[in-house]
This record gives structure tokens, C-alpha cells and sequence, in this order.
């Protein structure tokens, strides 16, 4: 769940996106997973899916180093688009972790992720069973 004031907007990188409606400054906890909000999700269980709730949930979800259960975001957070040069940072806590900006962030400007620190496609294809 967001600990900053974010809004959803039109993303000049992909579809929609998270932005800042105040100015955060680098080190402040901008996410955390709490529970009853944000959800765990068997992997099975999404693979085992129909089509088309599978394809959504896999694309609105991420798969979670630790705890490998993908965790659906309860808030907007599902809509973080990616960066190689993101603004924000996770961390993979057995307590379903944090975000952490990285740097500051001005207002209006979209928060991002680096996917790839996160959600390995390789990964999630084996723990969903789409892959040998």
C-alpha cells in the first residue's frame, strides 16, 4: 500500500502510471505490503486459472523472491511502470517487503521500477509451470 500521496495518470512509458502529487525525497519508504490489502497468490493457483483471469493476473502481479507467491497489489501500485534508470527500489523481506525511493522525486513525475530486480519472467514461467 502507498505511504506517499500518488495519483494514477496517463504514462508517457506504457499505458497508465503512478506520479507523485508531492515531492519525495530519496530514502523515504514510498510502499509497504500489508496484508488484507495486498494479497498473496499461489502460483499454482494462477496457472490453474482460466485464460483469461491468468493473463491478467500474471500481468498485475508479481512474483516474490522470497515468499514465491505473487503478490497482487491491493492499490494502485499495480500500475508502476519500469525504468532501468528507476526512481524506486524494493526490498524482498519475508514480511512481503517495501519500496524506497532512490532518489528524489518531484512532483508530477512518475515513480518507476526496475522489473528485472523483482520479477524474473524466467522465474515466474517455472512457478507458474509455463516453463520446463
Amino acid at each position: 500500500m502507498f505511504l506517499v500521496d500518488v495519483k494514477l495518470g496517463r504514462s508517457p512509458i506504457h499505458g497508465w502510471g503512478v506520479f507523485a502529487r508531492t515531492r519525495i525525497t530519496a530514502g523515504t519508504r514510498t510502499w509497504e505490503f500489508v496484508p488484507g490489502v495486498d494479497q498473496l497468490l499461489d502460483p499454482a493457483a494462477v496457472a490453474g486459472a482460466r485464460d483469461d483471469l491468468r493473463s491478467l493476473l500474471v500481468h498485475y502481479t508479481y512474483l516474490h523472491p522470497v515468499l514465491k507467491k505473487r503478490v497482487l497489489c491491493g492499490d494502485i501500485a499495480k500500475f508502476m511502470n519500469h525504468s532501468r534508470t528507476p526512481s524506486i527500489r524494493g526490498t524482498s523481506a519475508p514480511d512481503g517487503g517495501y519500496d524506497v525511493a532512490i532518489r528524489d522525486i518531484e512532483i508530477g513525475e512518475e515513480l518507476t521500477v526496475d522489473y528485472q530486480e523483482f520479477d524474473d519472467a524466467d522465474l515466474m514461467a517455472k512457478m507458474a509451470g509455463d516453463a520446463p
